[in-house]
């Protein structure tokens, strides 16, 4: 753990060089925003150790807990296989957003709140396409999950 300490702090010493805001970029190695709406940025550091859908990146999350970030495993799962990259954080809401796509034709997207640090599922669409018909259908599902991180 110390050494992860060290290397996030030195990367916060060069804001510019590999920090960014925005994750729009499937390759940010470090991503410095607020994930759990407590008004303090929090950081994502790209694992190595794991992969989202297709090998897709993955993060670690830490959240700002007074002077230092601590790793948190709820959060981390969200960009974790079951995901496809790293969430979004929709700040006017308060909620993050994951999605999921197995093949052309089954996608999901699941809205979480945080409860205490943990990101809980409170609604997910699925949606499943038949290319030989060519309809989709579309289900909604509104659910709270008192496991940690709804996995």
């Amino acid at each position: 753990m110390k050494q992860t300490q060290h290397i996030i702090f030195a990367m916060l010493l060069v804001p510019n060089l590999l920090v960014s805001q925005e994750h729009d970029l499937s390759e940010d190695t470090v991503i410095y925003k607020d994930f759990n709406f407590d008004g303090q940025k929090d950081i994502a550091l790209k694992d190595s150790s794991h992969q989202s859908c297709y090998g897709g990146t993955a993060y670690r999350i830490y959240l700002k807990k007074e002077t230092m970030f601590v790793w948190n495993e709820a959060f981390s799962k969200l960009t974790y296989a079951k995901s496809c990259g790293m969430f979004k954080v929709d700040h006017s809401h308060k909620q993050l957003i994951t999605t999921f796509k197995s093949g052309c034709c089954q996608h999901s997207t699941t809205y979480y709140r945080i409860d205490d640090d943990r990101p809980l599922p409170i609604k997910v669409i699925k949606e499943v396409h038949d290319p030989i018909t060519n309809k989709t259908t579309t289900t909604i599902q509104n659910t709270i999950n008192t496991k940690e991180g709804g996995q």
